[in-house]
């Protein structure tokens, strides 16, 4: 069965024993790109919100207290609204607990402010957006917060850009010495290298903005200097597992043809 596929595929992670305290897991998801399903090309198409949700759903009763974030560009390029506020409905139904807006979330201006209110957006250079949240992950503090790159906002037009967007910060106000730090970043090469150098030693960077080819092996998790950073992939294609107890360890869990679907009108009743 291809639900079962799904469990078997994720016991790789599963622990034989209780999982130790300080164990963090994440899952991570971006770049949709408006994508609500795979896009029916090549011999194997991967995506799809309705396998997202199978697979998020498999790994919260593996590993409950697992956090859920996404890296930004969850909308359309261009103007789709049918397609977006389905989408952002669907966004809603998945429980995410921390998202970066990316440059898309512009693309309509303030057509979808009240519809996008329903998702949880973290951006510390974004006036009137919350800064950071800071969870618990089985009792590690885990400080989230989010940075959108402002130079992406030079590349093509917008109806609205954000008024105020400010530079990448300088330093963060972590609480404590033994929070773990992830940072939801939207971004270009230099703007993640620079926020690298600000970050305490062992934090984390989600990397969004990545529309381009992806090698699972190669680009889902390397180190940047003192900092690592993790790579969900382009076309909301995969979903990124994380698990940290001394060191992380990724795993790209593909959407593809056996990972079971699940109709979208039914999962925003």
């Amino acid at each position: 069965m291809k639900t079962a596929f799904v469990v078997t595929l994720l016991l790789a992670f599963a622990p034989v024993r209780q999982v130790q305290a300080q164990a963090v897991h994440l899952a991570v998801t971006g770049n949709t790109a408006g994508a609500l399903t795979d896009c029916g090309c090549g011999e194997d198409p991967a995506g799809g919100l309705g396998r997202r949700l199978t697979v998020i759903d498999s790994l919260r009763k593996l590993y409950p207290g697992m956090l859920l974030f996404d890296t930004g560009d969850l909308l359309s390029s261009w103007h789709d609204p049918d397609n977006d506020s389905l989408l952002v409905a669907l966004y809603a139904r998945l429980g995410y607990d921390a998202i970066v807006p990316g440059e898309y979330e512009f693309t309509y201006g303030n057509r979808f402010t009240a519809q996008m209110e329903r998702l949880p957006f973290v951006a510390a250079n974004l006036p009137g957006y919350r800064p950071h949240k800071i969870f618990t992950a089985n009792q590690l503090p885990v400080f989230v917060t989010g940075v959108l790159e402002p130079q992406l906002f030079s590349y093509r037009s917008y109806e609205q850009r954000p008024a105020e967007l400010l530079p990448v910060p300088a330093s963060f106000a972590v609480p404590s010495q033994d929070t773990l730090v992830v940072v939801l970043f939207h971004g270009e090469e230099d703007g993640l290298r620079s926020l690298a150098e600000v970050l305490p030693a062992g934090s984390l960077i989600l990397r969004g903005h990545w529309h381009r080819s992806f090698q699972p092996d190669g680009d889902a998790l390397y180190q940047l200097g003192n900092v690592t950073v993790a790579n969900p992939g382009a076309g909301g294609e995969y979903v990124l597992f994380l698990r940290r107890e001394k060191t992380w360890q990724a795993q790209m869990i593909r959407l593809n043809s056996s990972i079971r679907t699940r109709p979208l009108n039914e999962l925003v009743r």
